[in-house]
């Protein structure tokens, strides 16, 4: 006869299955959306598939229930590249079948994916809106277009195009935050399902870069194939995040190390300056939410993981190390300053990015002379280059035509194009979407590891953990394109839910033991 701990094994070994099972079906599930995304429009058959493929899942959100249509909007949005190729022989560029780059005649990619996400919300009908998001809407709505107006946004060349960009900033943030708040709150028990299903789309995307970079085969920038024509290309640092937790933990040690590996490997890959800063911040808070013993484990960890992913990145490519180095000495200003620096006195800053600077003194040149620190320039508003005039050579940097007139409509880092745009009140009211949930989320983590609280899913905490130290590059990283935007949306709504849920577990917790004491 089986005894109790026997069937009980059973049923752990049962539930495991079970949980890898799905995990593997949704990995699969979520690296064929890549394929089907990344089929190139060069290639007439590959195209059709991939394109009515896509168009099979389009009406798959529409038609079926939420519980499976919202985590397949969000696997297909996550798994689709959103910049286009250009080819590495002549300027053409080449589209793929990814749902941010299809286009039905004149509606643009992002619409697609803001039209879908409008009929999830159509189907939740009572929407969840919290009194912060509600401030947000009422400041998008009034503001910016009140400021717009004021400093001729709305009037000139690439005006119209510009408003629609900078609509697009506060839709796709606040429309997939309510979309997700929502639906944690009407089906709570798919939360986990929903950030796994999530979890799995990243992982497959990172595994078919990979595998693009092994075999040398991946999209074109320019003339190097850094496999990185994604804006959200920054997510690969909650991959991570995630590995080196799990690591200093001692749990799913061999995928955790081979995910660090590959994470680290194309992060220098990519070649971003940005990303790299971001990884160092998300780090060092990463490192303020663990005990003291995890700390010089994952600092030592993530010293040996990064040589490892250097050394097999110079080992396997050169080439690429070499464009690498040459890249990373621009943070400590060793650039030509005859083709990069602003046309003014040389200095440091000016030396290690001379876009950032010189956007950074012409904006608050502009928007001191119109008066316009407060609120901002509101939709479609433009800085001038009046005070540093942008050198030649920079021009790759902005639409051809703003070196013509003297006018730049969009900077080049969060907090820059928030100030330009939405002024200081608007970049402490948007900012505080990202901070308020932080903060609340990375005190409840840093509570549970310093009394060694019980974790119920230790994966699972493992996950949010990363996706706490990741909000605050999520800011950074994650800003200016719709995919972007709608992971933001994604991971605000899930930090906020998750707190939720802590602080229901650990009170039902402290009610249990005060009970136990009082009957004692």
């Amino acid at each position: 006869m089986p005894t109790d701990l026997m069937v009980a094994s059973l049923n752990r070994v049962g539930l495991r299955f079970d949980t890898r099972l799905k995990n593997g079906l949704l990995f699969l599930l979520a690296f064929l959306l890549c394929l089907l995304g990344d089929a190139p429009s060069n290639n007439p058959i590959y195209y059709s598939i991939g394109v009515g493929g896509l168009l099979v899942c389009y009406i798959l959100i529409v038609v079926l229930p939420l519980r499976m249509a919202v985590p397949l909007l969000l696997m297909l949005a996550l798994t689709g590249r959103d910049i286009f190729t250009t080819s590495l022989y002549q300027e053409t560029v080449i589209s793929c079948a990814s749902i941010w780059q299809m286009r039905f005649g004149f509606i643009r990619p992002s619409w697609v994916t803001f039209a879908l996400i409008l009929v999830q919300l159509i189907k939740l009908r009572v929407l969840y809106i919290s009194k912060p998001v509600k401030l947000l809407l009422l400041w998008f709505a009034t503001v910016p277009v009140v400021t717009g107006w004021l400093y001729g946004g709305f009037e000139g060349y690439g005006a119209m195009t510009e408003v629609i960009i900078d609509l697009k900033f506060g839709l796709m943030l606040l429309a997939s935050l309510v979309l997700f708040s929502t639906y944690f709150r009407r089906l709570p028990l798919q939360f986990n399902s929903l950030l796994i299903a999530f979890y799995q789309a990243l992982l497959a995307r990172l595994t078919v870069n990979a595998i693009y970079f092994l075999f040398d085969y991946g999209p074109l920038l320019g003339s190097a194939n850094r496999v990185s024509l994604d804006s959200a290309k920054g997510v690969v640092l909650l991959l991570l995040f995630v590995a080196i937790i799990l690591l200093s933990m001692r749990r799913r040690v061999l995928s955790s190390t081979l995910i660090g590996i590959v994470s680290i490997i194309l992060l220098i890959a990519y070649n971003t300056r940005m990303l790299w800063l971001d990884c160092i911040l998300g780090l060092i808070i990463l490192m303020a939410l663990l005990r003291k013993r995890q700390v010089v484990v994952v600092a030592l960890g993530s010293v040996v993981v990064g040589i490892l992913g250097a050394f097999l990145l110079q080992v396997y490519r050169p080439q690429t190390m070499e464009t690498v180095v040459a890249r990373s000495r621009t943070l400590l200003g060793q650039r030509l300053q005859h083709n990069y620096s602003v046309q003014m006195q040389a200095n440091y800053l000016g030396a290690v990015d001379p876009v950032r600077y010189a956007e950074v003194v012409n904006i608050f040149d502009t928007s001191w002379r119109r008066g316009s620190l407060l609120l901002g320039n509101g939709y479609g508003g433009f800085f001038e280059d009046a005070m540093i005039p942008f050198p030649q050579s920079l021009r790759s940097s902005y639409p051809k035509k703003s070196f013509q007139l003297g006018k730049f409509y969009q900077p080049h880092s969060y907090i820059m194009r928030v100030l330009h745009k939405h002024g200081i009140v608007g970049l402490i009211l948007i900012s505080s979407l990202w901070g308020v949930p932080f903060f609340r989320i990375a005190k409840w983590i840093r509570r549970i590891r310093s009394q060694a609280l019980p974790i119920v899913n230790t994966w699972f905490f493992s996950l949010m953990t990363g996706i706490t130290a990741f909000l605050s590059t999520g800011i950074l990283s994650l800003y200016w394109s719709g995919k972007g935007l709608m992971i933001n949306g994604l991971l605000i709504a899930a930090c906020v839910f998750y707190v939720m849920k802590l602080e229901g577990e650990y009170s039902s917790l402290a009610q249990v033991d005060v009970s136990r004491v009082n009957e004692e």
